[in-house]
């Protein structure tokens, strides 16, 4: 007897309601009715939501990138947030887990129903539900992740045995770039970027950047473009400050390949000028080659090594963030790239 149909602004209430009882309790969602709205409402609630007999046993919540940005095409949807009654919970009563379970696959694939013909894309996908995203035929893949240390600090507080081999402040490049923050939507109107984000899909804009980033309701997001006579890539980056010290989070990057390949230069500097640690980066479709120009290491090249993902609260552990997409055209599969930013993966927790 289960019923399923999408959320209405009326149901706001009993969905945080459900997070705090089933997902976590006094999780931010569940209590903090901007970022939820922010995140989750625009002219419709986008949440898909599990009844049975009038009470709500599952939700699966989306945000589709148009949230940001009116203009851009409606088609484009990352998944987010989802918990089922019982799902997540350790219980002795096989019956109930097997309902909880037979729940999350109905809901599973109802909401891929209803996204049946957009560029649906699923950052962080739950490991219980590999197998069912590859019978949808919808294969996974994790996410590259890769840091660079600062040269300039001499005592770690969150990398432990950092070895020298890790720092290395050799210029990549002898042009000379510059950067500046873009800080309000005025001063991108002084600079016309289509070009930069044609390199990528999902597609992004200017008013995306200033609505996702720099309008955030809660974190403080800085946006820098790097220049030689034009811009040729922005790099998007926020701050957090755990145990004294500072970490450069970059969430975003707009720009072509070849152009993330000169940002040696650039991460030094503002590892220097913030007096963080280091700068971590997650991304996948940016070639490994040109991260490793832009100085960055790669994390699974020293797989003994931590860098934390999870600050909210902290925990000293490494972190893969699994993604998949639905119905990625073939002429787009060389532009797919996805980031630390994308869908609900930089958000308090």
């Amino acid at each position: 007897m289960l019923e399923l149909r999408l959320a209405k602004k009326k149901d706001i209430n009993n969905i945080q309601k459900f997070i705090h009882l089933n997902f976590k309790k006094n999780h931010i969602l569940s209590k903090n009715r901007k970022l939820f709205n922010w995140l989750y409402v625009n002219k419709n609630v986008n949440c898909l939501i599990a009844f049975n007999k009038k009470k709500i046993v599952g939700i699966y919540l989306f945000t589709p990138l148009n949230q940001f940005d009116k203009k851009l095409p409606i088609n484009q949807i990352f998944l987010s947030t989802w918990t089922i009654e019982g799902f997540k919970k350790k219980t002795t009563s096989n019956t109930k887990n097997k309902r909880s379970v037979a729940i999350a696959i109905r809901m599973l694939n109802k909401i891929y129903q209803i996204l049946s013909k957009k560029f649906t894309i699923n950052v962080g996908i739950d490991q219980r539900l590999v197998k069912f995203h590859e019978l949808k035929k919808i294969k996974s893949s994790i996410s590259n992740h890769h840091f660079i240390v600062s040269p300039k600090v001499k005592t770690f507080n969150i990398l432990k045995d950092v070895s020298r081999n890790f720092i290395n402040i050799t210029k990549n490049d002898k042009k000379n770039y510059s950067y500046f923050e873009i800080k309000n939507k005025n001063q991108f109107k002084n600079f016309n970027l289509n070009r930069l984000f044609s390199f990528q899909v999902p597609i992004k804009s200017k008013d995306y950047l200033v609505n996702r980033y720099l309008k955030h309701p809660i974190y403080k997001y800085h946006i820098f473009a790097v220049s030689s006579k034009k811009i040729k890539c922005l790099c998007v980056f926020r701050i957090v400050n755990i145990k004294n010290t500072n970490i450069i989070r970059m969430v975003d990057y707009i720009g072509s390949n070849q152009s993330f390949g000169i940002l040696k230069n650039f991460f030094i500097s503002i590892l220097d000028k913030y007096n963080a640690e280091y700068l971590d980066f997650y991304s996948f479709g940016i070639p490994s080659k040109i991260l490793g120009r832009s100085g960055l290491i790669n994390k699974k090249e020293n797989k003994n090594f931590v860098v934390p993902d999870w600050f909210d609260p902290f925990v000293y552990k490494n972190i893969d963030i699994p993604i998949g997409c639905l119905n990625l055209k073939k002429k787009d599969k060389n532009k797919f790239r996805i980031f630390k930013g994308d869908g609900d993966q930089d958000r308090p927790n």
